[in-house]
């Protein structure tokens, strides 16, 4: 994803505007040699623009698997009627400001970062200290963007992620619809998410014509990080299902149910 690792980071904010980042998409299978994805998985920022993509180009899509990411009309409509939302979701808005979110973020050794990779339930880490340090190695380095005249340096590689939430629109266009989701898909959630109230899950079935979701209790944000081992069982029997389903179907630590549609 462009802005992340060592990617291009182009220098100006439009170029993160989530129109930019879903064409990065679509241009990836031709890059590839491919026609198309036949199994997209995606995550938080990831699901976004994984969201947004299935909806405006369906025929290139086998599958769709978003993890902790809903749709965007149901965070929309979410965030404008929940106070408790709204709360979670501060520092969205606070991305937004110019220099100030790269300058607190880096203060303690990113002890933002820790906390956000840090289970609220458990107080554990999701992921290791190792790779803990190679995101704070990465997030710390300056970096040279090169315009058409000459390199010109910038205010380092936070600048570029956040960048993203710069671009973005939180509250949304009202007037502006996604596509129905014809694509199957197969949200897998971990209700523990810091960010991302649960309740949200049940908004985005009305919003998928073949839809099923998996929760997984207590489990944080970092879902893939968090409980390996039950999303790749997950995804394999979501992969290994027909695609000719007629319901939204819900399950929740093993049971299953139908949504009302």
């Amino acid at each position: 994803m462009r802005g992340y690792g060592d990617s291009d980071k182009p220098k100006e904010i439009a170029n993160y505007h989530i129109d930019k980042l879903v064409e990065d998409l679509k241009l990836l299978p031709s890059a590839l040699g491919r026609s198309k994805i036949d199994v997209l998985l995606a995550h938080d920022w990831g699901g976004v623009i994984g969201w947004i993509f299935v909806a405006r180009f369906p025929e290139m899509v086998g599958r769709f698997v978003p993890m902790n990411c809903v749709h965007p009309q149901a965070f929309q409509e979410h965030i404008r009627s929940k106070w408790s939302q709204f709360k979670k979701s501060w520092y969205v808005f606070f991305f937004q400001m110019p220099w100030v979110p790269e300058w607190w973020m880096k203060l303690e050794d990113f002890k933002w970062l820790t906390n956000g990779f840090t289970n609220p339930r458990t107080q554990e880490l999701v992921i290791s200290e190792e790779d803990l340090n190679v995101y704070k190695y990465v997030n710390s380095k300056p970096v040279r963007v090169h315009t058409p005249s000459s390199p010109v340096p910038s205010s380092g590689a936070l600048t570029y992620p956040i960048n993203y939430y710069r671009a973005l629109d939180l509250l949304g266009n009202k007037g502006k619809k996604l596509a129905r989701i014809q694509v199957p898909t197969c949200l897998v959630f971990g209700t523990g998410d810091s960010y991302l109230e649960s309740t949200m899950v049940d908004r985005t079935a009305q919003f998928c014509d073949k839809f099923e979701v998996h929760k997984l209790d207590g489990i944080s944000h970092w879902i893939q990080q968090e409980a390996p081992e039950s999303v790749n069982e997950i995804v394999r029997k979501f992969l290994s299902r027909s695609l000719f389903v007629e319901t939204n179907v819900c399950h929740y630590r093993g049971r299953s149910g139908i949504y009302n549609r």
